[in-house]
């Protein structure tokens, strides 16, 4: 067994090859070359982790890199693009069972509305006048609201801390065309046998984390043929606290299956102020979309912080 397989609780060698590698010899040889690889890295890996064995240990990793011409300095690496769509993919992996635990528990808990009801702001009194929080207008003194400005109340979300906030929804898996004909087909070829009823009934897991400023949504699509999960989506839907809100589009692409290829919604540079940043085949350990690490990490940091928020909650 590999060395890496002592610390990840999958592995990556055969990742998306793994039927293939049981059943084919040229496979298995495969998986043993690239494990061979693995066991023979991973020892001058660990020297370069090493504050005792290494004094910038990440600039000697590169620099061998370059020098094995394992990636070279031309305008475009295949090589460095597939190591960031698997480092990223194994990030976001590593994640899910997090991530399903806070899904279960906001469920679990009604915290499954992050819109609440809009009511008019309420005024705050300043000299002899009041005056709005959001638009700073003043208005008579016998007045209580604002005319203009709604505020959200009875939201059903999970404040963590500050302005953080969670909330959580779910659906059932909406079945696209090419779904319904990979169906049909399987089950002509298997003399009709096989109903809706006993298929996997597929859900789409939907967790929304909210900061002051970012706001994030993580989109789990299960399989309608296996059940288990299948793709997971980072979605950042607020870059700054006062940018339109996008999270009912975000849900209604999420309840009628459309977010997967969505132009509109591809994040293709470090401006775009929403769409998505990562779109994860879990089985492959594969994230398509790997044009801002530094956002993939932040919204994975409001997973782990809110797991371990609730993990707090279960210990009162």
């Amino acid at each position: 067994m590999a060395t890496t397989d002592k610390k990840l609780p999958f592995d990556l060698v055969t990742s998306g090859i793994g039927s293939l590698a049981k059943h084919s010899k040229k496979y298995a040889g495969y998986v043993k070359q690239d494990r061979a690889i693995t066991d023979g890295l991973v020892p001058f890996l660990k020297k370069a982790k090493s504050d005792k064995e290494s004094y910038q240990g990440y600039k000697a990793v590169v620099q061998s890199l370059f020098e094995s011409e394992f990636l070279n300095t031309s305008d475009r690496d295949f090589n460095v693009e597939q190591m960031f769509n698997y480092i990223y993919g194994v990030k976001c992996v590593s994640a899910l069972p997090s991530l399903l635990t806070l899904h279960k528990w906001l469920m679990d808990n009604d915290y499954t509305d992050h819109f609440g009801i809009e009511e008019p702001s309420r005024l705050y009194k300043h000299q002899d006048v009041m005056k709005c929080f959001d638009c700073n207008k003043t208005f008579p003194a016998e007045q209580t609201t604002c005319s203009t400005c709604k505020t959200p109340v009875g939201k059903k979300v999970f404040n963590t801390s500050g302005d953080n906030y969670f909330s959580a929804y779910e659906f059932d898996y909406a079945l696209s065309e090419i779904d319904r004909d990979v169906m049909n087909i399987s089950s002509k070829n298997l003399g009709g046998k096989i109903d809706d009823e006993d298929r996997p009934h597929a859900k789409t897991r939907v967790v929304i984390a909210e900061n002051q400023s970012p706001m994030w949504a993580f989109v789990i699509v299960e399989s309608p043929y296996t059940g288990k999960p299948d793709t997971l989506f980072i979605v950042r839907l607020k870059c700054n606290y006062n940018d339109p809100c996008r999270l009912q589009a975000l849900l209604d692409m999420a309840e009628q299956n459309t977010l997967e290829n969505n132009y509109k919604w591809s994040t293709c540079n470090d401006t775009s102020r929403y769409g998505i940043i990562a779109a994860v085949n879990i089985e492959n350990l594969e994230c398509k979309m790997v044009l801002q690490p530094k956002h993939i990490e932040s919204a994975l940091f409001n997973v782990y912080s809110g797991h371990t928020c609730i993990e707090e909650k279960g210990e009162e």
